[in-house]
C-alpha cells in the first residue's frame, strides 16, 4: 500500500465554509520583505473557510509560506449583542496554491493563538451561520 504524505489527506480539524470579505495586514517583522501596495477596498480578498485551526484564504496574489499577517474581518451584528465590529486574526501562512490563471491563490493559514478571544468568536460565528444555513435547507418543502 502507498501512502501520499505530501497531501493532507486526512484534516485534524472540521472546515466550514463561508464567504467573507477580509483585509490583510503583513507583520511587523516581515515588512521589508513583503509589501502590500494597495488600498484595501481595490482587492477581492476573503476567507473562504473557517476550522479551530486556521482558515482559508482566497487572493489574486502570492503570499509566501511562513509569512506572519493579520487577517481583519468585520462582523456586523454577528457579535450576539447587536454591535459592529472588526475581528483582527494573526496567522501563519502554510501553503499558498494556485488555483486558477487569473491569478487566484487559496492561502491556507494556521491560527498563531486559537485560543485567542477573536479566533474563538470567529470560529462561533461560521458554526452559527452554518447551523442557520442546515436549519433552512431542512425547512424548506419542494412544492413538487
Amino acid at each position: 500500500m502507498e501512502t501520499d504524505t505530501t497531501g493532507a489527506s486526512v484534516r485534524q480539524f472540521v472546515r466550514h465554509e463561508t464567504s467573507r470579505a477580509a483585509r490583510i495586514e503583513v507583520h511587523a517583522e516581515h515588512a521589508q520583505q513583503f509589501r502590500l501596495n494597495y488600498s484595501g477596498a481595490d482587492l477581492d480578498i476573503a476567507v473562504v473557510d473557517i476550522s479551530k485551526g486556521g482558515m482559508g484564504l482566497k487572493c489574486g496574489f502570492f503570499i509566501p509560506k511562513n509569512m506572519r499577517l493579520s487577517v481583519h474581518l468585520d462582523v456586523r451584528g454577528d457579535t450576539g449583542n447587536g454591535s459592529s465590529r472588526t475581528l483582527k486574526i494573526r496567522v501563519i501562512a502554510r501553503r499558498c496554491t494556485m488555483v486558477d490563471h487569473k491569478p487566484n491563490y487559496l492561502v491556507g493559514l494556521q491560527y498563531q493563538d486559537p485560543t485567542g478571544q477573536d479566533e474563538r468568536d470567529l470560529i462561533r460565528l461560521v458554526k452559527a451561520d452554518d447551523e442557520a444555513e442546515g436549519s433552512r435547507q431542512g425547512g424548506e418543502s419542494s412544492g413538487d
